[in-house]
């Protein structure tokens, strides 16, 4: 016992480098941070991508030119209108899985893979 004397409780230890210890921490403090500001903008970009691209729906079942000419013209306004809103949602959904664990994510199919991944759950796909 007269060995470990010295030794214990001696408080000539050097205090632990606590920045050291809360550098991980203050990382995921950032990366949640930095989630939960994209999955707020997100969010805040697919309603008004949702809303447009249910308009477009709604004017190209509508309201349609008689006149084929214009018909077609509109028509091809519509298409590149509702091409944009899957563009947009496409970045959105890659700006979403740079947040996601790779848990989160999941394993991806051959099935998804296939139809492109790009469907949404509030249907701002197209």
């Amino acid at each position: 016992m007269e060995r470990l004397s010295p030794s214990f409780g001696s408080g000539n230890r050097e205090p632990m480098d606590t920045r050291k210890s809360e550098s991980p921490l203050r990382g995921i403090d950032h990366g949640a941070t930095v989630s939960d500001l994209i999955s707020g903008l997100a969010h805040d970009i697919r309603n008004p991508l949702n809303l447009i691209n249910l308009t477009a729906d709604h004017l190209s079942q509508q309201f349609q030119p008689e006149r084929e000419d214009r018909r077609k013209a509109f028509l091809d306004l519509i298409a590149r209108l509702k091409a944009e809103v899957r563009r947009l949602n496409e970045t959105v959904n890659e700006a979403l899985k740079l947040c996601q664990t790779p848990i989160e994510r999941g394993p991806e199919t051959d099935a998804a893979r296939e139809h492109g991944g790009d469907e949404t759950e509030d249907g701002a796909n197209g």
